[in-house]
């Protein structure tokens, strides 16, 4: 068996978010939890970046990032997916704090394709007259080959929404745990 699978694509935040919702600190929910429309139509999706860090080994995979969000309106749910195109890519080590050693890994950061900012702003033109009841964010991006004794992946993923580069923490450290294959395990297929 190859020490690397091949590349495999996760929705990351998606299972970090079922596996680990402690991952999403108090401050960005409580940052979000007055979000509305008003908010949302200052939003400058030019100024609108995601950052994504892992821990090393683990490293982002080639493929498509994008940046989703879900708004709950009186009239409904409001869903939009934009691609995000790649800008910088650099090892990077994050604070481990009072306690603990800092974290070496990789940051990668994205912004909205030309196309993507066009597309945001007319969301923003559709919401002018309605109430933002909840706004939901979430990032989908591939992870690279895999070393075989690797347990988990540990993934931060910031957000900024403004020119002055101010990042929001939408997941924690949040730890996704990889599982694989029986080598051992019986053939389940019959004749």
């Amino acid at each position: 068996m190859p020490s690397v699978l091949k590349t495999v694509t996760f929705l990351v935040v998606t299972l970090c978010l079922l596996s680990s919702c402690a991952s999403v600190p108090l401050g960005t929910l409580l940052k979000f939890s007055t979000f509305d429309e008003e908010d949302f139509a200052e939003i400058n999706p030019e100024s609108l970046s995601v950052r994504i860090f892992m821990q090393e080994p683990a490293l982002l995979g080639d493929g498509p990032v994008s940046l989703s969000l879900l708004l709950e309106t009186a009239t409904g749910p409001i869903m939009g997916d934009y691609a995000m195109q790649p800008v910088n890519t650099y090892s990077d080590t994050l604070d481990g704090g009072l306690f603990s050693a800092d974290i070496p890994g990789t940051t990668y950061l994205f912004e909205l394709t030309p196309d993507q900012i066009t597309m945001f702003r007319e969301l923003q033109h559709q919401l002018q007259n309605r109430k933002v009841d909840q706004l939901t964010f979430s990032t989908d991006f591939p992870l690279d080959a895999i070393d075989q004794h690797q347990k988990d992946i540990h993934v931060w993923v910031f957000m900024a929404l403004d020119e002055g580069g101010n990042y929001v923490t939408l997941i924690d450290g949040a730890r996704v745990e990889v599982q694989w294959p029986q080598a051992n395990a019986p053939d389940k297929t019959t004749k």
